[in-house]
């Protein structure tokens, strides 16, 4: 027995084949000695197990194998299957497994019995055999040529894709056809050909395929014509045809590779008659023309040989190159020629020097491009006898250095230009256009280098030069320096030829300072005038107004002096109250005025513009048309000014008036900043009209219409409108301007017709001013004392005597301030208080209030005044006067004035 089980091992080892058998009731699996060496494992690393013998198998078959097994005992069935093996060393091994299961009378399982054999040269096998197949296949089927299979009757038996395509047919639509009807030959039609018809036996692919079956030769490459059709055309193709023998299950086929050359054929026709052709230009041009390959001549044409003044071409052809090159010039020769025969690249026209025959040098002007001749690489060389031009070219350089001296010792900048660029510049030039060395202006367009505003006038100037070889007259303009800065010059071009071109010769002057100097007298010249204008119409404006201060006086003071008196609900009250809200309106457009004339009270104080310019937002948004969008940008920090509240109001309310105007028929965009800006000592000194410093920055910008320049010169004028009559009284802006200039700002205005206004408003930044804290309103003071009233008005007079009257006071009143003198020099004690008018025939208040306090110094004074030239309240605080009312006065300033002048140490002047 143990005989019989070595024998067994051996057999098992020689045919690598192992048995195992798995108890299901132990879960032990047993394997014989040769599966430990099939699947190289130590006894010792094997757990004896069905998921021990898993873990063996490959990963990716794993599950398979496993499923098999279950299924198998699902089944009852035995199983077979062959899968792969992972070895330590990561080599696979296949093997095929068998499997059968016997079962106890219950239908359990109690043992799997199977055996394993190493099938890895046989699958290896197979793996090449198929890859081989595959590689045929793919050969077969991508070859560019027509590839069929044809059996012994002509019939094909398999095509590929290009023979399909060819036929015009589905592949499954060929088999079985005659060879000459897959080529479409045009003597196969009704299953005829191949064979069967009289010219078939002068058929190429019929007489190489008879004799490829007969003989076992293989012939390759055989020419042929053949006549096909293709569509409705009859066409005669030439093809090259090869034919091998090969054998498919004992059965003799052969192959038959078939490529159309008929293109390649006319191709070689056609470059016969091309070289034919390029010979014929080659020998009769004009040019020199030679061929070099290999460094040596192979070929020179007559002007070729006129060039080297050789009687013959066999004086040259195969003698080398560099012996009709001058020894100076033959590392550049083997250069060029290197690019030529190694880089295949041409090389561009350079200067060298040949010699002649009689070794005497010629100066040539050579070009060469790669060229094939007679199978060899070579290059197809053009030498141009330039000998005339260099003679030419010296006495040029010899014109052109002696001009060149005398210009580039001129003062004024001198530009060469060609085609519109600049080809030469001088050093004046250089110093003009601020640079630093030639190759910063050559190269550069002409009216690049020219103000945009002044390219167009400038091309049509240069065209004339060039059209008409027209000299220009000097002409002032701007140019664009290198570094941006633009330059006033005064030029003049001049047409020259040169190489049959025609270029301008630019002399250009700068004029910066004169011009500069021009701009500024007429800017200044411009001021003055304005400033005379303004002023004058001031004065008008300030005169009106302080008349016209006057009557709403005598309106607000009786209206208030009514009020004060009428008890409450009387019906008249609501009537009293229109009065002097007209009459306040009415006050507002006196301000207006005297801000324009800049001879209102202004009360400045310390304020923020942006809560001003929100509160205007929220008014504009309710007036403004849907149309018409409103944008704003409020910056955080724009800063605080001492200014009148109402009056920046009516700065802005003014200028997005105008803007909306100026949208209200297309509708826009209305953009409001507030910024915090600078003025540093460099930019006021282009601007004379703003101080260095720091600036609260207001911008009112619109899309509409813009103005035209001549509109822009007057916009801020007194009553200069451009809106339809009753639309506009031209006051608006020249009050802002006024507002503007008393809160020591400034304004510009750019405009751009079509496009839109900006208006800029810039307001000195308060700095270090707090804002006074404000206080509750008390009831207006009263007193006992008496006072002195004078106003040459009686009206007035007679209203100050009511008012002060109202307010518990004694009050004498005077209408000439001679007859007030009199009685106060009667009785200087009597008075405790003097009112007077400023502005009076005989003598201004200023003058009484000097007398006054000459009798009796320390007098409390107020001085009324719709406006006044002559003092301010600060001038009037210094000479001893109390206070300083502007007119229209109204009860509770006036009030307030008194006690306060009365009881100097209440407050500050007013």
């Amino acid at each position: 027995l143990q005989e019989s089980e070595e024998r067994l091992k051996e057999a098992q080892a020689i045919a690598r084949i192992g048995r195992w058998e798995l108890n299901f009731i132990t879960n032990a699996l047993h394997w014989s000695e040769s599966i430990y060496d099939l699947f190289e494992i130590d006894h010792s690393e094997f757990g004896a197990s069905y998921e021990a013998f898993l873990g063996v198998i490959h990963p990716s078959d794993r599950d398979r194998v496993n499923h098999a097994f279950t299924q198998s005992l699902a089944d009852k069935t035995p199983y077979e299957i062959s899968h792969r093996l992972l070895m330590p060393d990561g080599r696979v091994k296949w093997v095929v497994e068998a499997c059968r299961t016997d079962y106890d009378e219950h239908g359990n399982p109690l043992r799997s019995i199977g055996i394993v054999q190493d099938i890895t040269e046989r699958k290896q096998a197979e793996m090449d055999l198929q890859a081989q197949r595959d590689m045929l296949e793919t050969i077969f089927e991508n070859s560019p040529f027509i590839m069929m299979l044809v059996d012994q009757n002509m019939r094909v038996k398999r095509i590929n894709r290009v023979g399909a395509d060819f036929a015009g047919k589905l592949k499954e639509e060929i088999l079985d056809l005659l060879c000459g009807e897959v080529v479409r030959c045009i003597n196969s039609s009704g299953g005829l050909g191949c064979g069967k018809n009289a010219v078939c036996g002068e058929c190429l692919v019929r007489t190489q395929v008879v004799h490829t079956l007969k003989t076992g030769d293989t012939i390759l490459d055989a020419q042929g014509k053949f006549a096909v059709v293709r569509g409705s055309q009859e066409l005669m193709l030439d093809m090259l045809v090869s034919t091998a023998r090969v054998k498919v299950a004992d059965l003799d086929f052969v192959l038959v590779t078939m490529s159309d050359i008929t293109e390649r054929k006319q191709a070689a026709a056609a470059l016969s008659e091309s070289e034919a052709n390029f010979r014929l230009l080659v020998e009769t041009a004009p040019e020199a023309i030679f061929i070099q390959t290999r460094g040596f001549f192979t070929y020179l044409n007559s002007t070729a040989l006129k060039l080297f003044q050789a009687g013959s071409a066999e004086e040259l052809i195969g003698r080398p190159l560099t012996d009709r090159i001058h020894p100076d010039y033959h590392d550049v020769a083997r250069d060029r020629s290197r690019i030529l025969n190694e880089e295949k690249q041409p090389v561009p026209a350079m200067e060298q020097i040949y010699l002649r025959m009689d070794g005497s040098p010629v100066p040539v002007e050579v070009s060469a491009v790669p060229f094939k001749y007679q199978g060899d690489n070579g290059a197809l060389v053009f030498p141009r006898d330039i000998t005339i031009r260099k003679k030419a070219e010296v006495a040029l350089r010899e014109s052109e250095e002696r001009h060149r001296r005398i210009v580039e010792a001129s003062s004024d900048a001198f530009l060469l230009r060609s085609g519109g660029m600049v080809i030469y510049a001088n050093p004046a030039a250089l110093k003009l256009f601020r640079a630093n060395h030639p190759g910063d202006l050559i190269g550069k367009q002409y009216l690049g280098l020219v103000h945009p505003d002044d390219r167009a006038l400038s091309a049509q100037r240069v065209q004339k030069n060039i059209d008409e070889n027209w000299i220009a007259s000097p002409r002032e303009h701007r140019i664009l320096a290198l570094d941006g800065q633009v330059v006033n010059v005064e030029s003049t071009g001049v047409p020259v030829k040169y190489r049959d071109e025609t270029q301008i010769f630019g002399v250009f002057r700068d004029i910066t300072e004169r011009k500069r100097d021009e701009q500024e007298k007429e800017k200044l010249e411009a001021q003055l005038r304005q400033a005379q204008k303004m002023e004058a119409i001031g004065t008008l404006a300030g005169g009106i107004a302080h008349d016209f201060n006057n009557i709403l006086s005598v309106v607000i003071g009786n209206a208030e002096i009514l009020e004060f008196t009428t008890p409450r609900g009387d019906s008249s009250r609501e009537g009293l109250g229109q009065i002097l809200a007209a009459s306040q309106r009415a006050k507002q457009l006196v301000r207006q005025i005297l801000a324009f004339s800049r001879h209102g009270k202004q009360e400045k104080i310390l304020i923020d513009p942006k809560p001003i310019v929100k509160e205007t937002l929220e008014f504009l948004r309710a007036s403004l048309p849907a149309s018409i969008q409103l944008q704003h940008y409020l910056e955080p920090a724009s800063g605080k000014i001492m200014g009148d509240p109402t009056q920046l109001q009516q700065v802005l309310m003014n200028l997005c008036t105008n803007a909306g105007h100026a949208m209200e028929k297309d509708g826009g965009c209305l953009q409001i900043k507030l910024s915090n800006t600078a003025v540093t000592e460099e930019d006021a000194r282009f601007d004379p009209e703003v101080e260095p410093g720091g600036y609260v920055k207001l911008t009112v910008s619109d899309t509409g219409h813009g103005m035209e320049p001549s509109v822009l010169q007057r916009i801020f004028d007194p009553y200069f409108t451009t809106k339809e009559p009753g639309k506009g009284t031209g006051l608006g802006l020249s009050v802002v301007h006024g507002i503007v200039k008393s809160h020591g700002g400034m304004i510009k205005v750019y405009s751009e017709v079509g496009k839109g206004t900006t208006f800029t408003v810039l307001l000195p930044r308060a700095e270090g001013f707090e804002k006074a804290e404000e206080k509750p309103l008390q009831p207006m003071p009263m007193g006992t004392e008496t006072i002195l009233f004078i106003d040459d008005e009686k009206a007035l007079a007679d209203l100050g005597r009511q008012m002060l009257g109202g307010l518990g006071y004694q009050v004498e009143i005077r209408t000439s301030p001679i007859e007030a003198l009199e009685a106060f020099r009667a009785s200087p004690q009597k008075f405790d208080l003097v009112i007077t008018d400023m502005t009076m025939p005989q003598m201004s208040g200023l003058n009484l209030a000097r007398k006054i306090m000459e009798i009796r110094p320390g007098m409390p004074i107020i001085l009324c005044t719709g406006f006044s030239e002559q003092i301010n309240e600060h001038a009037a605080g210094a000479m001893g006067i109390r206070a300083f009312l502007y007119k229209p006065v109204v009860m509770r300033d006036i009030a307030d004035a008194v006690r306060k002048a009365l009881n100097p140490n209440m407050s500050d002047m007013q």
